[in-house]
């Protein structure tokens, strides 16, 4: 079971490290799309490149909470995300 987690959180981190790289080379193909006006597109910019960046974290994490769950933790679960959604309501 370690080995097959372990093989998990390999692949998610190398499936969202080819997302984030993905989004960070579209960029300047997608701002144009978004709006005719460069202040627009320069506006829309940085979004989108922290957005690629939270890629990164987004499959670990999502093959995190895969494992926790198939291995009954949903306690610690639940508690992970109460602190993550408290975290994110204090950001906004």
């Amino acid at each position: 079971p370690r080995k097959v987690a372990d093989r998990l959180y390999g692949w998610s981190t190398l499936i969202a490290a080819g997302l984030a790289i993905f989004q960070l080379v579209t960029i300047p193909l997608v701002t144009p799309v978004m709006s005719t006006l460069p202040e627009i597109q320069e506006a829309v910019r940085r979004p989108a490149l922290v957005s690629a960046l939270v890629q990164l974290s987004n499959g670990p994490l999502f093959a995190g909470e895969g494992i926790i769950m198939g291995v009954g933790g949903f306690g610690y679960l639940a508690g992970l995300t109460s602190v993550g959604v408290a975290v994110m309501c204090t950001g906004l």
